[in-house]
């Protein structure tokens, strides 16, 4: 049997696919050698990340694997890892439309995940034609 898509009716698209998250549960591989440990603020949650990890590494090791939700709600996650596929889009420090996959983490930096494309506010345009 096939698994279900995320964001599909079976997993519950405004969940994501990300019901009961623990953040407590760390998914690292013990046995690596880490820098040292650093906070991240995930969604208002408060999740530990090491130094030299990038802020995918650092979501999927808190067992975030949804990151965005499409315009026709569809939820998005890591695929490529390399930069390329543009699917692991966050708001890092209030700045959207952020890679995961291509950010190195830093101490109390900021991520929203879950917010979807036509709900995210663009900073406003300059007034070009001189009216106010």
């Amino acid at each position: 049997m096939p698994f279900p898509r995320i964001g599909s009716r079976t997993m519950g698209a405004n969940t994501m696919g990300n019901r009961k998250l623990n953040f407590n549960r760390d998914l690292r591989i013990a046995s690596v050698q880490r820098g040292p440990k650093i906070m991240l603020m995930v969604n208002g949650k408060k999740i530990l990340a090491y130094e030299g990890e990038s802020v995918h590494a650092a979501l999927i090791a808190a067992g975030i694997q949804n990151f965005r939700i499409t315009k026709t709600g569809e939820s998005r996650g890591v695929l490529c890892g390399m930069g390329i596929c543009y699917e692991c889009l966050v708001t890092i420090d209030n700045i959207p439309d952020q890679r995961a996959c291509m950010t190195m983490v830093r101490d109390n930096m900021e991520i929203i995940t879950e917010v979807p494309l036509f709900q995210k506010q663009k900073p406003e345009e300059n007034n070009m034609n001189g009216n106010e």
